[in-house]
């Protein structure tokens, strides 16, 4: 409950019935609503008076509550994407040259040998 200032005085509301430019005051230990600026504070016993204004999805509580957004950009996705892409042709590209050489002997090695040699096509940032 808060003190709603009027013209005929403080009224006691609810915090679910505070509205856009209603004057509050607070006392010492009571909860503060997110939206509400303090105008000054006078009384030695800790009483502020505040303002209530609508600071709509930017105000800071707010934002923290929803769940984060992705950071990652458009051109990042796309690189990640040509990185896929030029991986297998690299994968590709070593097991033609293996079979180039009919797997002969310790193919195994000579896949690992030609991916290193073939490294170069992916670029690293």
């Amino acid at each position: 409950m808060h003190s709603y200032l009027s013209f005929a005085g403080t009224v006691k509301v609810k915090s679910s019935n505070i509205q856009v430019g209603d004057l509050i005051i607070v006392e010492k230990n009571q909860r503060v609503p997110a939206d509400m600026i303090f105008l000054r504070t006078s009384e030695k016993n800790g009483t502020v008076v505040g303002v209530v204004l609508y600071t709509g999805r930017e105000l800071r509580s707010v934002m923290n509550t929803s769940n984060p957004r992705s950071k990652i950009g458009l051109f990042d996705l796309e690189v990640n994407c040509l990185t896929k892409i030029l991986f297998g042709a690299l994968v590709v590209v070593s097991l033609v040259m293996v079979a180039l050489q009919h797997f002969a002997g310790r193919w195994y090695l000579q896949i690992i040998r030609f991916l290193l040699l073939f490294s170069n096509i992916i670029p690293i940032r």
